[in-house]
């Protein structure tokens, strides 16, 4: 399970994260999950075979990043957990990327591969500073800012906030250097984005400097 390289813009002290390009079949990842100890019988369970491959190479990640073999569970809201560990975690998949994250604080990943479809929904994420800073036609500016958003949104873990309204980003950080300090919900994150050449990744991380 070759995995690749993590840009350097995102890497993080507080942080252990990974992204894997899963080319591998369903039969592969199970053989794979099995001799790493893993419990596969809930997996299996799973009716659509898209899924129990996500599931099977989310949890092979997971113990490559820090040989757990705990099993990965969702709140009702879709939020992954841990079982019996205090690690925070974050999960994105994107047509066969898997990206993680795990962390102490809390902590967000997202990562998008390009497309011009965001485009036509741009007005959903973007406030009007936002919409003003990041022009509608630029697909790599408007899919990392999205990816940032969505990072936020996981690492903050409050129900009913809105991404135009609720999550500010830095636009001219995101066109710039990649990183800088978001408030959501009273909670300050460390933001880092990185835009490659067909895809846009970011992580969020909370801030616990006062």
């Amino acid at each position: 399970m070759p995995l690749i390289d993590i840009p350097s813009r995102i890497v993080s002290p507080n942080a252990d994260l990974a992204i894997w390009q899963v080319d591998e079949d369903e039969d592969v990842l199970l053989d794979l999950c099995q001799r790493c100890g893993v419990d596969t019988e809930t997996i299996l369970n799973t009716k659509l075979a898209k899924r129990r491959i996500e599931l099977l190479a989310e949890h092979l990640l997971l113990h490559a990043l820090n040989g757990c073999v705990s099993p990965i569970s969702h709140t009702p809201t879709g939020a992954p957990y841990i079982a019996d560990s205090t690690l925070n975690i974050s999960i994105n998949h994107t047509r066969s990327y898997v990206a993680m994250a795990i962390s102490r604080r809390c902590i967000g990943i997202d990562n998008e591969h390009s497309s011009d479809k965001l485009l036509r929904v741009r007005q959903t994420f973007h406030n009007e500073a936002e919409a003003r800073h990041i022009e509608a036609d630029n697909v790599a500016l408007n899919i990392a800012a999205w990816t940032a958003k969505e990072a936020l949104y996981k690492a903050v873990l409050t129900p009913g906030i809105n991404l135009s309204h609720h999550i500010p980003i830095d636009a001219q950080a995101i066109a710039g250097n990649g990183k800088w300090v978001s408030t959501v919900c009273g909670k300050r994150f460390d933001v880092s984005t990185h835009i490659a050449a067909d895809y846009a990744i970011s992580l969020a991380i909370e801030n616990t400097i006062q």
